[in-house]
């Protein structure tokens, strides 16, 4: 586990900003994503198994940004930072095909108030999602 962890971090790193044609900003690649890729928004370790497999998944989420065609879903909220300070927040969730049609990938892109978009989570695309994507014509 450690030396995916090193591993996909090196990859981490490289990345740094990536251009989405969809919420037409640059996703920043920060310290946030990568601390959830481990901790969940309450900040508990994620279990060994799913952070396998988010680690594993992070090898196509540059891919996923630059080539996805739509925003899949986009929910506004409130978070409360460590000194109680209320910000409000947008989520964008896209989706792509990577690794030639073998993975569906879903990345969600958080934006906190008027600050850059940055990458937060990734996990597989559901089944739902999937079937409406192609009902559309996006998959």
């Amino acid at each position: 586990m450690t030396n995916l962890k090193e591993e996909i971090y090196l990859i981490y790193k490289k990345v740094r900003t990536i251009k989405n044609p969809d919420i037409k900003q640059k996703v920043v690649f920060n310290r946030y994503g990568w601390i959830h890729l481990s901790f969940d928004s309450r900040g508990h370790r994620r279990s060994s198994r799913d952070r396998r497999l988010r680690l594993n998944l992070f090898r196509y989420a540059h891919e996923v940004v630059r080539n996805s065609k739509c925003i899949i879903k986009e929910t506004e909220g409130r978070i409360k930072s460590k000194r109680g300070k209320e910000r409000s927040v947008k989520y964008y969730e896209i989706a792509s095909i990577c690794n030639g049609g073998k993975n569906h990938i879903t990345v969600t892109i958080r934006k906190i108030e008027n600050g850059n978009s940055h990458f937060w989570s990734i996990r597989r695309t559901s089944t739902k999602t999937k079937k409406a994507l192609k009902k559309e014509g996006l998959l």
